[in-house]
């Protein structure tokens, strides 16, 4: 949730807000200094998209699979190269069958598909389509 001062904000000063968090946290904390210092960036970066689809995995091997598909979402939007954008959105769109958001699943793959497919990339939209819950469960097999 957000606050009611960041909210407030204009997108520039929110960014800057996140670049200067980005700046000051101690060391230990790379994962949140990447989650602010994309939320930072206005352009696409791939160095910084890099090093968020890391934290992503980071966080995914930790249980953090939500953290996972926002920062790997991030991370597609600062994609500069179109199919690393495209995979990782496929890769949270995968993390998204998981939570059982099936909204999600599908603007994500809807997103990955605007991109252009490769054959093996539309077999995987196939599969994370027919993986989406309805009901909130979903067989992850043969991930």
């Amino acid at each position: 949730m957000r606050s009611a001062i960041h909210q407030s904000m204009t997108a520039a000063d929110q960014r800057a807000a996140h670049g200067v968090l980005a700046r000051v946290l101690p060391a230990g904390q790379e994962d949140r200094r990447i989650r602010h210092q994309a939320a930072a960036t206005a352009l696409p970066d791939e160095s910084v998209a890099a090093r968020l689809a890391a934290a992503a995995d980071r966080a995914a091997r930790r249980g953090g699979v939500a953290a996972a598909v926002d920062a790997l979402s991030r991370a597609a939007a600062l994609s500069e190269d179109p199919v690393s954008r495209t995979e990782r959105l496929l890769r949270a769109a995968d993390f998204a069958v998981e939570l059982g958001e099936r909204d999600t699943v599908g603007r994500l793959l809807d997103e990955a598909a605007d991109s252009g497919l490769t054959a093996q990339q539309q077999v995987k939209v196939a599969w994370l389509r027919g993986s989406s819950p309805t009901t909130g469960t979903a067989s992850r097999s043969g991930r």
